[in-house]
């Protein structure tokens, strides 16, 4: 054998020992890989599975030899794959990429996510490539901050609603404080009007009854002291009747401010007082009947309930044309309550409410308001007057009108 033969032996061996040790270092790789290979036909046949196919599917590698892969692949998923897998048969050379759920041998489901290189036209390979990996962890890791995020999104959304709903709350709390400020400032912008309304009643009083009575008192005293005094006697007498006019006068002027009965003896005496000298003055018999009057009231309730009875009262000797007008009163733990009723003239609620402050209405429905209650007024021409206040005997919170 000549040194040319030999030098061209000695060279094939060289190659065959370098192809032997690179196939046997590429198997290694492969057998030793945590990834996953399988080499599929045309048609997903396993023609063959790494080692590391028992570690991510359970199977040793000879199980799965000629099964199809579709055939432990999840139903739902299949349809999907399928396509992209022919697809693949048509472009040679070309790697896809997909991620689907595949069944282990005990039976549960693995996410793979695949690479898939269409390799049949290589002589040397002859298949599809498949290189595979198991993501259950991050797909089941993904899934948990799906569900982490969307009870986010929707603990977000309620936040949102119930911040809504506050917010329409604290606004609607706020249009009502502003309605309550309003009705407080027209209140007292109102009682200073009666204030000022009832200091010039006592003005005109003092000035013409009390004032006239006092000029005349000062003009016979006058007159008196130029008398002989023979003839004063009768001057005397004359200014002695002035005085007693005087008095008179003045009693009756404290008690239509206020009678002090009212504070010493309480309500109910107070009333038939006042129905008494109603009667005397007018001639109109008052039918009181009541009901669960005990013991005091607080100073404000006993006030409004007779403000309210006198101003009513007034009110019939003005305008009914009655010979007797029917007042009621009751009370219960939370309430006190007072009705006058007359079957006179009547007259239209409508125009008389609208005016706002005729015939003493107005005064009546805001002494009621101011304590937490209402005032009801029923009426019309030719069927009389009814009207009923309602006052709370608890701490007052709101006020009404009717």
């Amino acid at each position: 054998m000549d040194d040319q033969i030999i030098k061209t032996l000695l060279i094939e061996e060289s190659a065959e020992e370098t192809l032997r040790k690179s196939e046997e270092r590429f198997r290694a790789l492969i057998e030793r890989s945590y990834d996953g290979v399988l080499l599929l036909t045309s048609t997903g046949e396993i023609t063959y599975a790494s080692p590391s196919t028992h570690s991510i599917l359970g199977h040793q590698g000879d199980e799965l030899i000629i099964q199809n892969a579709f055939a432990l692949m999840h139903p739902e998923d299949s349809p999907k794959i399928i396509p992209k897998f022919q697809l693949l048969l048509t472009r040679p050379e070309e790697t896809l990429t997909a991620e689907f759920r595949y069944q282990h041998k005990n039976g549960y489901w693995r996410w793979l996510e695949c690479t898939g290189t269409n390799l049949l036209e290589n002589q040397s390979v002859q298949a599809v490539v498949v290189n595979y990996r198991d993501i259950t962890e991050r797909k089941n890791n993904e899934e948990a901050l799906m569900q982490a995020h969307n009870k986010l999104e929707q603990r977000v959304q309620e936040r949102t609603a119930e911040l809504v709903a506050a917010n329409s709350s604290l606004r609607e709390q706020i249009t009502e404080r502003k309605r309550a400020e309003a009705e407080l400032q027209r209140l007292s912008h109102r009682l200073v009007e009666v204030q000022e309304h009832e200091r010039r009643s006592i003005a005109r009083e003092l000035h013409d009854e009390v004032g006239q009575i006092l000029t005349g008192l000062k003009m016979t005293l006058e007159l008196t002291r130029r008398l002989p005094p023979e003839t004063a006697n009768s001057g005397f007498e004359q200014a002695h009747q002035q005085v007693n006019d005087l008095l008179t006068h003045v009693r009756n002027l404290s008690l239509e401010l206020r009678p002090a009965m009212l504070d010493d003896l309480g309500l109910l005496p107070t009333l038939f007082w006042h129905f008494d000298r109603y009667t005397s003055q007018t001639e109109i018999q008052v039918n009181f009947k009541q009901a669960g009057i005990e013991g005091r009231y607080s100073p404000e309730l006993e006030t409004a309930i007779y403000r309210i009875v006198q101003e009513a009262l007034t009110n019939v000797a003005r305008h009914s044309q009655v010979n007797e007008v029917t007042v009621l009163l009751w009370a219960n733990p939370e309430t006190i309550s007072v009705q006058i009723e007359d079957q006179g003239v009547g007259f239209k609620k409508e125009s008389v409410m609208a005016a706002g402050h005729s015939n003493g209405l107005t005064g009546m429905r805001e002494r009621a308001a101011l304590l937490g209650g209402k005032l009801m007024i029923e009426s019309s021409p030719g069927s009389g007057t009814c009207v009923t206040a309602e006052l709370s005997l608890l701490k007052p919170t709101t006020q009404q009108t009717t």
